[in-house]
């Protein structure tokens, strides 16, 4: 949590639960893929990239890896990032490019001195990505 100043969180308390839940996508995959060189039958190379790509490619369960908190200053004018390690980067409110929901998580692409710089976060409510800049 920001201390030094007052601010409303938008993501959800449960970080470091959801981390693992994308981290748990991928040993899954790494385990299947031995399991179906041990096997060696071929149908299930077949079965293995549907499911790889359904989840990797449409459903982008990679994103759970690099989810963060956020918290919007109570005047709306600066947003921050909190990663697992505490790091924290500030940035104005008028420097969010673009937002965009899709399944639970949140990507925002922040313009930063036209670098381009891609946060992704669980909000907490639907309600509050109000006060966050579209």
């Amino acid at each position: 949590m920001l201390s030094d100043q007052r601010s409303i969180k938008l993501s959800k308390d449960n970080l470091y639960f959801w981390r693992l839940f994308g981290a748990g996508f991928l040993v899954i995959h790494c385990f299947f893929i031995v399991f179906i060189i041990l096997m060696n039958f071929w149908p299930m190379y077949i079965l293995w990239a549907w499911f790889a790509l359904m989840q990797f490619a449409i459903g982008r369960v990679w994103r759970y890896l690099l989810i963060v908190d956020v918290y919007l200053s109570d005047d709306f004018k600066e947003i921050t990032f909190v990663n697992l390690k505490n790091e924290q980067r500030q940035f104005n409110v008028d420097q969010v490019a673009k937002r965009k929901s899709r399944a639970g998580i949140t990507d925002v692409t922040i313009n930063d001195n036209n670098e381009i710089v891609k946060f992704y976060f669980m909000p907490n409510s639907k309600d509050n990505l109000k006060y966050f800049p579209s």
